[in-house]
């Protein structure tokens, strides 16, 4: 049978001859088979299909949602990629993937498109994500620091033993020159300690000391991009290009401290010129 036939099989196949889990896997194969051969729209409406036809409760719901999600994404269609993954995010057997899917997607609906950038974080993210490298470890919300009227960023996360996290921001390729960085921030709980990270066009990754952030007062933090150093041994040196791909601020207490437990950053009035 050739490619072709077997295509014009899988997409006139009957759905009443699906009727047990093997039967919706190798259907749902079939699907994958015509997300990789075939165009985007045409995927979408296959798996779009075969979602509709699938029970919440069936396991393949939730992976159906996903690469849903995915085509979706490939087609710049956000908000229906956004859809598909509350779905998935929904199901026990696709939540892993698609949580972090869906910060990637967060991550290209903030990204910093122009500088020099001014965010005071009081009332959205700005450009900042939980990345999703990190899981679940911590999240990111708005809310009001204790003791304070101004409202904030407010990063949780619970510090365990060899548990680190991060948060970051992309940059669009044409986004501009990155000269420096400003940001406010303070601790609660206990100190934290973190590092800032930038990732330039190259892929190169440059990063401060490790910097101590108080619980009593605002950290004023100020970053020339020529204060970064290489964390690769091998360039010793090296200073990012002023083209920046990324940004993470990453948590590095657990490696640093001996406190454990609950733990806050706020961040406020951030400024990347």
């Amino acid at each position: 049978m050739t490619p072709g036939a077997l295509l014009l099989l899988v997409a006139t196949a009957p759905v009443h001859a699906v009727e047990g889990p093997l039967e919706w896997a190798e259907l749902f194969d079939a699907r994958l088979l015509d997300v990789a051969v075939n165009d985007g729209e045409t995927a979408a409406f296959n798996l779009q299909s075969l979602l509709n036809r699938l029970e919440p409760s069936d396991p393949l719901y939730g992976q159906v949602a996903y690469w849903l999600a995915h085509t979706y994404i490939s087609l710049d269609q956000r908000q229906l990629a956004h859809e598909a993954l509350d779905i998935a995010m929904e199901s026990t057997t696709a939540r892993s993937a698609a949580l972090a899917l869906h910060k990637q997607l967060e991550s290209i609906d903030r990204q910093v498109t122009s500088l020099p950038l001014a965010s005071p974080l009081d009332q959205d993210f700005g450009p900042f994500v939980h990345s999703w490298l990190f899981g679940d470890r911590g999240w990111l919300e708005q809310g009001t620091p204790q003791g304070e009227d101004d409202p904030a960023l407010r990063w949780a996360c619970i510090v365990q033993d060899r548990q680190d996290d991060q948060i970051s921001a992309t940059f669009a390729p044409d986004a501009g020159r990155l000269r420096g960085i400003r940001l406010q921030l303070k601790a609660e709980h206990f100190p934290a300690h973190l590092r800032v990270l930038l990732v330039d066009e190259r892929g190169r990754e440059f990063a401060t000391d490790p910097l101590t952030v108080p619980t009593d007062a605002w950290l004023q933090l100020e970053l020339e991009r020529s204060s970064f150093h290489s964390t690769d041994p091998t360039l010793p040196g090296e200073k990012p290009t002023a083209r920046i791909a990324a940004m993470h601020i990453h948590d590095v207490t657990t490696y640093l401290s001996s406190d454990r437990g609950p733990r806050v950053v706020w961040l406020d009035d951030l400024e990347i010129w």
